[in-house]
């Protein structure tokens, strides 16, 4: 899959695009709760990640090693005029996340995709699975995590979820 490049002010919000979404991993683990479900697979030293929602709206998936909204890695995607965007953005205080660049950081996510279609929005993206700055979190298998899965009935990822749940998730 071939990503394309937007323009800078865009990639600076650490924003990507691409489209379409890839399959979901063969996942060693599928969790659901509030209509959100969440797959995953370990491959090589990478988490790829597989998230659907009820919604044409935003979804949204939160890491966190403890149970606290602050500092939880937080991946949030839509399907916008046919594009699926997925941002790598971290929860500065509850109410406040912004792109991982808007805080000093490099995006390490890689491989987004997405797509929408009867009503179900899905975000696909892979993560190294090893603590690599601050704003990762140790996502290797076998590590506990509280997760945050969540999602909207707008695309701006500054309007307030639908549904959002707190799960802690062996991975």
């Amino acid at each position: 899959m071939v990503c394309r490049v937007l323009l800078l002010p865009i990639l600076l919000l650490g924003i990507s695009m691409c489209t379409p979404a890839s399959p979901p991993p063969t996942p060693i683990g599928t969790v659901s709760s509030g209509g959100i479900t969440f797959s995953w697979a370990h491959i090589g030293g990478e988490l790829r990640c597989h998230v659907q929602a009820p919604t044409t709206g935003w979804v949204a998936i939160g890491f966190n090693e403890v149970a606290e909204l602050t500092g939880t890695r937080l991946v949030m995607g839509a399907f916008v005029n046919g594009e699926a965007i997925v941002s790598d953005r971290t929860v500065v205080a509850p109410g406040d996340h912004r792109p991982i660049e808007d805080v000093g950081g490099v995006s390490d996510l890689s491989q987004p995709s997405g797509t929408e279609r009867d009503g179900t929005t899905e975000i696909s993206f892979t993560l190294p699975a090893a603590t690599a700055h601050e704003w990762s979190h140790d996502l290797r298998q076998g590590t506990t995590v509280h997760l945050l899965l969540a999602y909207s009935v707008a695309d701006e990822f500054d309007h307030h979820s639908r549904v959002r749940r707190h799960l802690t998730v062996r991975l």
